[in-house]
């Protein structure tokens, strides 16, 4: 399948899930992260907001906030200087991260997901960065919503030289086999799913 059948194919999967099965189905996950050692260890946190069924990770980020862990949730900005790698997107805006201390320090903002209110960007080394995804592959492989965000994001960034560690949040119905993927595609670290976790070896 390509890209865009594998989108419409997932979507049209998580648009029946029931409230009650993504609670659920994020507590498991929810519970796994926060036991793992990863999150254990770390210091700081860049996670996403959940929206339009996507793993929940309000637990996850109030949980960080009380064990004192730094965390920056994304926005979506309005590109202000050129970068070379840009030409492969033709993007005019892009994702940055902003640090929060609760959630008051939100608002509704692109395409009407919670974004961080104040302007203190993130710019931390070794982060612990908790994606979003619409499919994954068993080569740990991603496929988002085709906007590019968090591959240009994690390109820019040099996200293997900053040292993160990049987990994905996932529905067990969310990992396939293999699918085409393209030099600019970033592979994530490891892959929670409600009945397992998987870990990159390579």
């Amino acid at each position: 399948m390509t890209k865009k059948e594998i989108r419409q194919q997932i979507k049209s999967i998580k648009e029946k899930l029931s409230l009650s099965e993504i609670e659920e189905y994020s507590d498991m996950i929810t519970h796994k992260f926060l036991s793992s050692k990863e999150y254990q260890n770390s210091r700081v946190i860049y996670i996403y907001l959940s929206f339009n069924q996507e793993v929940l990770t309000d637990q996850i980020i109030e949980r960080a906030l009380k064990d004192q862990k730094k965390v920056a949730v994304p926005r979506i900005d309005d590109i202000t200087d050129e970068n070379p790698i840009l030409e492969h997107w033709n993007k005019k805006k892009i994702m940055n991260f902003y640090y929060i201390n609760s959630k008051d320090d939100l608002k509704k903002g692109y395409y009407g997901i919670m974004e961080p209110t104040n302007d203190q960007l993130a710019t931390d080394e070794n982060v612990l960065v908790i994606m979003p995804g619409l499919a994954f592959d068993n080569d740990f492989y991603r496929i988002g919503y085709g906007g590019g965000f968090y591959d240009y994001f994690l390109n820019s960034r040099n996200s293997a030289k900053m040292n993160d560690t990049k987990i994905a949040l996932a529905f067990d119905f969310q990992i396939l086999e293999k699918f085409e993927h393209s030099e600019y595609d970033v592979k994530v670290d490891q892959i929670i799913t409600p009945t397992t976790h998987m870990i990159r070896e390579d």
